[in-house]
């Protein structure tokens, strides 16, 4: 297959060769820097207002979570890993054995950091392992 950008021959499955692909990527991450510096969201190029910890508009938002919403019920419907999208599911969940074993690694750490285990952030009450908005949700899906 050759390349649409360049017209070099190459067989990889992707749609660029390894070469305008890298240029691409590159490209892409300086446009998403200069906007975020700008203060516009990275992804339409839009004002944003609310939050500016995102970096992205509610809309870009919005689509972004649908997507990772339908790519994570096509990825469970088809039995690989929900994260990653390269490894079969383990049994009684939804991640594969290298995405679980990130996931406690990840866990572990942030438990020994006084951080929340789940969400990373700093627990405001220190009496307590997980901060309240984790605390809560716990206690929202134990009480369903």
């Amino acid at each position: 297959m050759n390349c649409p950008s360049c017209g070099k021959y190459y067989d990889t499955g992707k749609s660029l060769c390894p070469e305008c692909l890298s240029d691409a990527r590159e490209r892409a991450q300086e446009r998403r820097d200069r906007l975020k510096a700008e203060g516009l969201c990275y992804r339409c190029g839009e004002v944003y207002v609310g939050d500016s910890s995102y970096a992205q508009c509610d809309s870009c938002r919005a689509d972004n979570a649908r997507d990772e919403n339908k790519r994570y019920h096509q990825r469970k419907e088809q039995g690989i890993c929900t994260k990653c999208g390269e490894r079969e599911a383990k049994e009684d969940t939804t991640l594969c054995s290298n995405c679980l074993e990130d996931k406690k690694n990840l866990y572990d750490w942030r438990k020994e950091k006084g951080l929340c285990p789940d969400c990373g952030k700093e627990p405001e009450d220190k009496r307590y392992v997980k901060c309240e908005s984790c605390r809560e949700r716990v206690r929202e899906a134990q009480a369903k």
